[in-house]
């Protein structure tokens, strides 16, 4: 997931800097540390899942519950077991206890785009809006 978020970003006009931030000395810290354009920090979980339940462990749970004021996201890959088409979906950090008790079906997500073509451009605008709404 990370490879296709890294070519997603390559294929906006944006400037936002990616920093791979995964290990396992930090348990609970998102994947990704985006910085934009004008030096704001987000935070990205990716998870990848082909049935209801998302992964996230108690330690990334705690993290987005902590940091639930803080512009945190989680961005999920679902695909199907056998199938081309997938989607992406993203939510809030707030989300994170609903994803883990109730899945995909039972968390209101942000944005969902439909793959194999993601706007990505739309995808970056909402984890990091370049005008001020």
């Amino acid at each position: 997931m990370w490879k296709q978020t890294r070519e997603g970003l390559k294929r906006t006009k944006r400037q936002i800097l990616p920093t791979r931030l995964e290990t396992w000395a930090l348990p609970g810290v998102p994947d990704i540390l985006l910085c934009d354009e004008k030096g704001n920090f987000h935070l990205v979980e990716l998870k990848f899942c082909n049935g209801n339940k998302v992964g996230l462990r108690p330690h990334q749970v705690s993290f987005f519950t902590r940091h639930q004021h803080a512009s945190t996201w989680i961005l999920v890959k679902h695909q199907k077991i056998n199938q081309k088409d997938f989607r992406i979906l993203l939510f809030k950090g707030e989300e994170a206890v609903n994803l883990v008790m109730d899945g995909l079906k039972g968390s209101k997500e942000i944005a969902e785009f439909k793959g194999p073509f993601v706007d990505w451009e739309g995808l970056f605008e909402i984890i990091a809006p370049q005008s001020d709404k």
